[in-house]
């Protein structure tokens, strides 16, 4: 007991377990405030009574797995299913969390709202653990996860989106410890974390560049060839998995439509067709900011912490530019002084 007490004591680790507990606890209260303003409970959230049809399909399909060990019936858009059973259009590597949960603990209409609660309350201590936040910090934290409604709309549903933040929040925190005091055995996590987050959505490989550049930093060619290895092989099992275990989707994801539009119609019509596209498009922008805060919707959460994350990087350059001039010129007056001495 004396020694547990004595490592507590050691780097005021006292203040970090205090901390860790807080941001513990932080996610599940914020759900029990979100309901509370609505005048419910978090046992009043009932699936089949969402807007969104994927809570139900994602649901089912996680059910199908833990009773039958793969999903029965269709799952992608418009009864599309994948080539080698019946899948959705994204990866099943996505639900994984849900099915170990639904596996240990049995399913049921609130199984994925009480694990993505317990998700995101562990990443948010896990990312305070390997930070070490001060109060001033803990504090910007929680008001940031206070107003970043989606944390608190998605954990009390049944879509996948906690299991990507969580995810990601433990990825960030572990990138910082690893950049304080860098060890292989981090670099490894970070290789497998970013893998994993690939196979669910496959843009998150983006992540998988800081582990690769900390390698080949570390090692240097071999470093280079093991991180050519595991991106080749993360690449691989997307392929697999998306062409055996993925449905079509029911619409191309991009459209070219405006370019074409100069090819078949003019650079007039183009232009104009292109107005009034950006027209379309900024006011579903602000259509989706004012609904990010009147109903926690996601597209528009996310345009609003762009923005402000963007002002807050221009202030900060700001601040920057003006203490590297100051810092160039007082460096410039000393030897000043000095020539002339």
């Amino acid at each position: 007991m004396s020694k547990i007490t004595g490592y507590l004591k050691e780097n005021n680790r006292y203040e970090l377990l205090i901390k860790g507990i807080i941001a513990l606890v932080f996610p599940l209260f914020l759900c029990v405030l979100f309901c509370a303003l609505q005048g419910k409970s978090i046992g009043n959230a009932y699936l089949p009574n969402s807007e969104w049809n994927d809570e139900l399909f994602y649901y089912k399909q996680v059910e199908g797995i833990v009773n039958n060990g793969f999903p029965k019936g269709y799952f992608g858009f418009n009864e599309s299913h994948a080539e080698v059973m019946s899948f959705a259009a994204w990866s099943p590597v996505l639900v994984f969390p849900w099915v170990i949960w639904g596996l240990i603990f049995g399913w049921n209409l609130l199984s994925p709202i009480i694990c993505n609660i317990v998700l995101l309350c562990v990443a948010s201590c896990a990312f305070v653990l390997l930070t070490r936040p001060s109060i001033k910090q803990m504090t910007s934290l929680g008001i940031g996860m206070v107003f970043f409604i989606p944390f608190e709309r998605y954990m009390l549903s049944g879509m996948t989106e906690i299991i990507c933040f969580s995810m990601v929040i433990i990825f960030v925190g572990l990138s910082y410890n690893c950049l304080m005091k860098e060890k292989i055995v981090k670099i490894a996590i970070l290789f497998a974390l970013s893998l994993i987050m690939t196979l669910m959505r496959p843009y998150l490989i983006l992540f998988m560049f800081l582990p690769i550049f900390l390698l080949v930093r570390k090692k240097k060619v071999l470093g280079a060839i093991i991180s050519a290895a595991v991106l080749i092989v993360t690449l691989g099992l997307y392929a697999v998995i998306k062409k055996f275990l993925g449905a079509d989707y029911f619409t191309p994801l991009f459209s070219m439509n405006w370019l074409t539009d100069f090819i078949h119609f003019g650079i007039v019509t183009g232009f104009k067709n292109l107005l009034s596209r950006l027209y379309e498009m900024g006011s579903g922008f602000y259509y989706h900011s004012i609904e990010a805060f009147r109903s926690g919707l996601a597209s528009g959460a996310f345009f609003v912490t762009f923005m402000l994350t963007m002002v807050l990087f221009a202030v900060q350059f700001v601040i920057d530019l003006i203490a590297f001039a100051k810092d160039k010129k007082e460096t410039k007056d000393t030897e000043d002084t000095k020539d002339t001495k």
